[in-house]
């Protein structure tokens, strides 16, 4: 053991080339040391899997900050007050038979020298770093810098402006996504409202990256804790993770693993799964507005051919209305009103082979009956005062679920059995989970923070159907997500993006996050179709109209799981049963959709056995072609099938590239050769969509 700080200063590049022998001289990895840093290789690879500084000071900064958050609607911006930046960080410490690394260092307003303490573990391909003692618990930041010269850093969940996240810096925190997003006009208005939102807000973000030399860094911290990710400067990533509450840093840690892309993120995704029946690839309608329309909207659907495997039904509550609009009625059991015999005609409606889906989500209108309920549980999160937390939830006011407290996990579930499977729902979205508030008031916060909890709110949903054994039979799809969501095998949706080309907004930010998605791991995904967001503001509007819904329909008919949604203000819209004509459009790429679903299953073998995403950035499929490095706008959906959408206004072509290998057109049957970047002709109802062509 070495404890003379003098003599360590002099040996520094010795002693960690000492405590790397002992971690790695028994495992495939080797190491090279210069003047200023030591290489790790995987020798099975000749990779360089980690790079060490021999100066700690260009390791770790270690500072006491205070944070400052804004909060409003489900976003939240936040400022850095660093009260003390540590100085002198040096190595003092090596236990050799516990491969612990030692750090001391101090603060320049006259306190004693403190230490954090580091375990190095290397388990089969991955090494990880672990903050395991911290002599003062009220330090809130530390940031690790690791060099990387890859030339792209793909991750941090469902992204929806950029893949390549490589030169951006952004938190890793779950909030609204925001309207706009800085896209021109219509984040003009949005922040009027104070929710336009920026390029890497995002309901999901998943603490994971895998950069181009296929290394992959996964980001675990405590509750009340978040990271920061800086990739802004060359040949560096930067992880900074910040503590809310005293020691929150403890425990926390960052694992390196290099392997081959795909496997890299599959491994994030952890959940045990079966194979879904098939009516879960049909085509789900959304729709609203009651019995009789539903009714009626089915009728007429099927006389031109179109037949949903499922309707969605979000307003099988009811409405109200408020001075924004009409909102659902946020009191979960079904309004009789408007679906009069309700469970009888669900039933009426499986008998015809159409499921029937429902809407759900945290919050409890105030008024309502099951609000009361709640209230006098202390079924709620609570404000500063210590009575039930009003939420203004856009024309009328609700209350949160406290997913801390178990009594109230437990009635929530039984809502959902009672409520929604006891009437024979086949599922249901479960919407939300980005508001609980940063410094939250609830029953136990050593269980639930703000990122955490939309992983325990899915986690409720699904347990309430496995509970009563119903996990295999019903659809559940979710938009937020943070680290942990993996686990469970609930499909996602990519939330609400604005019905139009937006590139931070649109369109093409749903092909972004179908991408970004895959990327980290995220296996289950799909949008709605045509979008969700209106904005009408006396002539100024932004809605869906013929030429975006068509598009959109273009690029949903080649993913999995196929589910419209009559949009944010469906009057104002184009929708699918519009018109003739727009039925028979959706008619003939319905009738696609229903010809690819024994390809979507046969991609269940992959999903289950390896947990291979249903859709694939290019760059998990060909890692080492750099020209996937740059790919926003095409995706994969298993390893054969290429989808290049349209996703600009009035375009009738598009630029893709196809990488190794001979392309089949799906519409013309032009065959093409791959490593090459083509412009294809795209008019309206001829998608750009290739199959890979055997060896």
């Amino acid at each position: 053991m070495f404890t003379n700080p003098s003599i360590l200063k002099k040996n520094l590049i010795t002693l960690f080339i000492g405590l790397l022998f002992i971690l790695w001289a028994n495992a495939e990895l080797n190491f090279h040391k210069t003047s200023t840093s030591i290489f790790i290789f995987q020798n099975a690879a000749n990779k360089s899997l980690l790079v060490i500084p021999t100066n700690a000071s260009d390791f770790v900064e270690i500072n006491e900050a205070i944070f400052e958050f804004e909060e409003k609607l489900g976003s939240y911006k936040y400022e850095t007050f660093i009260l003390q930046k540590a100085k002198n960080i040096q190595l003092v410490e090596i236990k050799k038979n516990e491969a612990v690394i030692s750090l001391q260092y101090s603060f320049t307003l006259g306190r004693n020298q403190e230490s954090i303490q580091f375990i190095l573990k290397e388990i089969d391909n991955k090494i990880e770093f672990l903050i395991q003692e911290i002599s003062n618990p009220k330090l809130t930041q530390i940031t690790f810098h690791f060099v990387d010269v890859s030339e792209a850093i793909f991750g941090a969940g469902i992204q929806f402006s950029h893949c390549n996240v490589k030169g951006q810096h952004f938190p890793l925190l779950v909030e609204e996504n925001g309207v706009g997003r800085g896209d021109k006009g219509s984040t003009f208005l949005a922040n009027l409202l104070g929710a336009a939102g920026n390029e890497h807000t995002t309901y999901a973000p998943i603490p994971f990256f895998i950069n181009s030399n296929q290394i992959a860094y996964t980001l675990q911290s405590n509750q009340h804790s978040f990271w920061d990710v800086d990739f802004t400067q060359n040949n560096k990533v930067i992880y900074t993770l910040n503590a809310l509450q005293d020691n929150k840093l403890k425990n926390a840690s960052i694992a390196i693993q290099t392997g081959d892309a795909l496997s890299l993120v599959a491994e994030n995704n952890t959940a045990q799964r079966t194979a879904m029946p098939e009516w879960m690839f049909h085509y789900i309608l959304g729709v609203q507005g009651g019995k009789n329309r539903v009714d009626s909207l089915l009728q007429e659907l099927q006389k031109n051919n179109i037949k949903p495997g499922a309707i969605w039904i979000q307003d099988w509550v009811g409405k109200r209305l408020t001075p924004i609009g009409s909102r659902l009625q946020w009191d979960w059991k079904a309004n009789e009103s408007v679906y009069p015999n309700i469970q009888a005609w669900i039933d009426s409606l499986q008998q015809q082979n159409i499921k029937v889906l429902a809407y759900i989500n945290p919050y409890f209108v105030e008024g309502g009956e099951q609000a009361q309920e709640g209230m006098i549980n202390q079924y709620f999160v609570k404000d500063d005062k210590g009575t039930s937390y009003k939420f203004a939830a856009g024309g009328f006011n609700a209350y949160m679920l406290d997913l801390s407290n178990p009594s109230a996990v437990t009635w929530a579930k039984n809502i959902i059995q009672t409520e929604i499977l006891g009437l024979g729902f086949d599922g249901w979205m479960c919407d939300f989970g980005e508001w609980l508030p940063i410094y939250p008031n609830i029953y136990d916060e050593q269980i639930l923070d703000h990122n955490s909890f939309p992983v325990a709110w899915s986690k409720l949903n699904w347990e309430a159907a496995q509970e009563l054994h119903k996990e295999n039979e019903v659809f559940i799809f979710n938009r937020s997500a943070y680290q942990g969501s993996q686990s469970l095998p609930i499909n996602m949706w990519l939330g609400d993006q604005l019905a139009n080309f937006g590139k931070n907004d649109g369109l093409a930010s749903a092909v972004n996050a179908y991408n970004s998605a895959s990327l980290s791991g995220i296996p289950l995904i799909h949008s709605d179709i045509g979008g969700y967001t209106a904005i009408k503001l006396g002539p100024i509007s932004f809605l869906r109209n013929d030429e975006v819904l068509k598009r959109w329909i273009e690029m949903e008919a080649f993913t999995p799981f196929w589910r419209s949604h009559e949009g944010l203000m469906p009057q104002h819209m184009s929708q699918i049963y519009q018109d003739a004509d727009m039925m028979q459009y959706f008619a003939y790429y319905d009738s696609i959709h229903k010809s690819l679903i024994p390809y979507f299953q046969s991609l269940e073998i992959d999903l289950i056995a390896q947990q291979h995403p249903y859709v694939l950035h290019p760059f998990l499929l060909y890692p080492k072609d750099s020209n996937t490095y740059t790919i926003q706008y095409q995706f994969f959906v298993g390893k054969d099938l290429l989808v290049c959408p349209v996703v600009e206004e009035g375009a009738e072509s598009v630029t893709a590239y196809l990488p190794k290998g001979k392309w089949q057109h799906f519409f013309t049957k032009e065959i093409f050769e791959g490593e090459k970047t083509y412009t294809f002709a795209a008019p309206i109802g001829q998608a750009a969509v290739f199959w890979r062509l055997p060896h």
